[in-house]
């Protein structure tokens, strides 16, 4: 998936003209995903179709949920990925033995943290 870091308004741009046409609740926002252009989901294949005059995005909205770990003396239990130009840090695996898989929200791999205080 890539994420949205910015939506620029400009008045020619796309998404601008297909945020004009829907509802508040449908339009591209800062922070959604971009699932996948024109049925592809490989960013390969996304970055080259967005090069098209024409195509069809599949977009997800995070949801947000506040999570308290206590780690109790042992580990935070989750595995985790990032990218040195990303904004997040997926999770790639919940420990069973870990705080996380002790916490009341429950965490998957392919969730995603977004701040740590």
């Amino acid at each position: 998936a890539m994420f949205v870091a910015a939506v620029f308004n400009e008045e020619e741009s796309a998404v601008a003209r297909y945020n004009k046409s829907v509802p508040e609740g449908r339009r591209v926002r800062q922070g959604d995903y971009i699932i996948a252009i024109d049925g592809q989901s490989k960013l390969s294949d996304m970055r080259r179709l967005a090069e098209s005059d024409s195509f069809e995005i599949v977009f997800r909205r995070p949801r947000l949920l506040p999570v308290t770990l206590e780690k109790q003396g042992g580990s935070v239990g989750l595995g985790i990925k990032y990218d040195n130009q990303g904004t997040s840090l997926t999770i790639t695996t919940v420990q069973e033995s870990g705080a996380a898989a002790r916490a009341s929200v429950k965490m998957a791999p392919g969730d995603r943290i977004v701040a740590v205080n």
